[in-house]
Parts: structure tokens; sequence; C-alpha cells
């Protein structure tokens, strides 16, 4: 699960790098965990190869997956989305090994897969999936979407509303070892 958790924070401050004008920081989180960075994707990649039915293709579309949300995430809300990757970042700086702290990390993004445990059980990347937000004010081409006239944000009254486009829905088991 570490490994799945760390290609998702990873894919969300590489987009930061971009969207928050973070490449600096980005730079820093890269070079000062290389070694595990790689290491954690080649299990990823392992993973995929061997137990998914899609072999590198899903590693690849599982990653794809992950940028695309957070991208989806910072054009939505954008201030939030940067105050999270700050904290991201700040976490990082901090901690000597990402694998084994990961989890304590608060998982703010949209959950892009579900992994089965080895009891049978489900977990999601993060511990609810996230509603994606979508600014603070009505967004015109998604409230022209909604035919009861709500936005797409739950915090402003409104009940849950999907969002108008499809999100990831893919599943994979977990591995012990990942």
């Amino acid at each position: 699960m570490a490994a799945l958790r760390l290609a998702a924070t990873q894919q969300n401050l590489m987009v930061a790098a971009f969207s928050c004008h973070a490449v600096r920081d980005y730079n820093r989180f890269v070079i000062e965990h290389q070694a595990e960075l790689q290491a954690s994707d080649a299990r990823l990649k392992d993973f995929f190869t061997a137990r998914s039915g899609r072999g590198i293709a899903g590693y690849h579309l599982f990653k794809t997956e992950l940028a695309n949300a957070a991208s989806l995430r910072s054009i939505g809300d954008t201030a939030n989305f940067c105050a999270d990757a700050e904290d991201t970042f700040a976490w990082a700086q901090e901690a000597d090994h990402l694998s084994r702290t990961i989890s304590e990390l608060p998982a703010t993004w949209a959950a892009a897969y579900h992994a089965c445990t080895p009891d049978g059980g489900n977990e999601a990347l993060a511990p609810e999936p996230a509603r994606l937000a979508y600014g603070h004010g009505p967004h015109p081409r998604l409230d022209d979407r909604d035919p009861d006239g709500y936005s797409y944000r739950d915090d402003e009254g409104a009940p849950p509303r999907p969002a108008p486009f499809g999100r990831p829905h893919h599943q994979v088991d977990l591995d012990e070892d990942l």
C-alpha cells in the first residue's frame, strides 16, 4: 500500500510543481528521496506487471490517472491544492523514510484505486474518497450541466453531486510487500 500512496503523493507534487510554482520544492523532493522513490516505483511497476491483467499498461494508466486527478483538483481549487502541497513538501523534507510515514500523511485527494487487502477487506488510497471541489463560487460550465441548479461543492449546503466527468474506478489487489 505504501508504494501506491507514494506514487499518488509524487504525482500530486509533480502537478503542484507547475500549478503552484513549486518546481524548486519538487526538485528538492525527488533529489533528496531519489533512491526511495525509484525503489518504490520499481515495486509498483513489478506489482502491475505481475498482478494486473494490463501489465505495464496498467502501471502507466494508474500513474496517468493520478496525475489527471491531481490536475483537476489544482484547477478546481488552486489555493487549497497549493496549501496542501506546501504541507506535503514540508512533511517530505522532515521524513527520513517516506514509505514508513506515508500513511500518516493526510490524504486530501480523491482516491483513484481501491486495494483489496489480504484479509478480503478493501482499503482506499484516501480514508474516504474526497469529492472534487470546484472553487468557491458557481462555475458556469459545471452549473449548466446540473438541472437542479446546484454547484458541485457539497460544503455550500447542496447535496453531494457526482463530478460531471468520469473518475478512475479501477481496483487492484493489495500485495503485502507493496
